[in-house]
């Protein structure tokens, strides 16, 4: 889920909705020919960044070309990219010039081009290059820092990596968790790293947790979404 800029939350599943403060439901993505929607992302203009699956990998569907769909301020809907099947963690550059998605599928975390702004036309076919690949399990949820590197939870590889901006790998870090799903920043200085777990193997009786972690590089905030 992320922040919107007149409160309340949108958040993804089936489809994407815009919770109010008050409760009240606005639905931004449809479900139609689409099995849901998996993470979210937001430009710098307050638009939305969504993955798209077209099958059900956790029911056994055979593979499909999943999507990163964009929806601007302005109402407009377009694809940014379908070179990519189960796409997951979302993160767009300051400048808007480029998406970071990862695919879980392809344990790859994929860079695409986008023009800053947004676009008219229903297909933007932004280029799509691999920019980092999971040194151990997959990529799942993902964010920036305010020099240019990307964090990555490593799913069922049980830590966290960063690439530099040049896609090279910095470190990775193990966590007390078989399976690390998501990561992101926080706190008035952003150096708040904030980690979120399928399990726990200090307390396995608590299931799935959030960690929480000091960073010495502060994360890039994400924009609040104005769609």
């Amino acid at each position: 889920m992320l922040a919107h800029a007149q409160g309340g939350w949108v958040v993804s599943g089936r489809s994407v909705l815009l919770v109010g403060e008050g409760g009240e439901q606005r639905e931004l993505l449809s479900s139609v020919g689409v099995c849901g929607y998996n993470d979210l992302g937001a430009t710098p203009e307050g638009g939305l960044l969504a993955g798209a699956l077209h099958y059900r990998p956790l029911a056994g569907e055979p593979p499909q070309p999943g999507a990163l769909v964009e929806l601007t301020p302005a109402g407009e809907r377009r694809v940014l990219s379908e070179a990519l099947r189960w796409p997951n963690g979302i993160a767009c550059t300051p400048d808007g010039r480029v998406v970071f998605v990862s695919d879980y599928a392809a344990g790859v975390v994929l860079a695409i081009a986008r023009e800053p702004g947004g676009a008219t036309s229903e297909v933007a076919g932004g280029e799509a290059s691999e920019f980092a690949r999971a040194p151990s399990g997959s990529v799942d949820g993902i964010a920036l820092d305010c020099e240019g590197g990307l964090w990555v939870a490593l799913g069922e590889g049980g830590a966290g990596a960063r690439f530099h901006p040049d896609g090279s790998l910095h470190e990775t870090v193990a966590l007390p968790a078989s399976f690390v799903s998501s990561i992101s920043f926080g706190g008035e200085d952003m150096r708040d790293v904030l980690i979120t777990t399928a399990d726990n193997e200090l307390h396995p009786e608590l299931g799935g947790t959030l960690l929480l972690a000091r960073s010495e590089i502060a994360g890039e905030r994400v924009p609040a979404l104005r769609v």
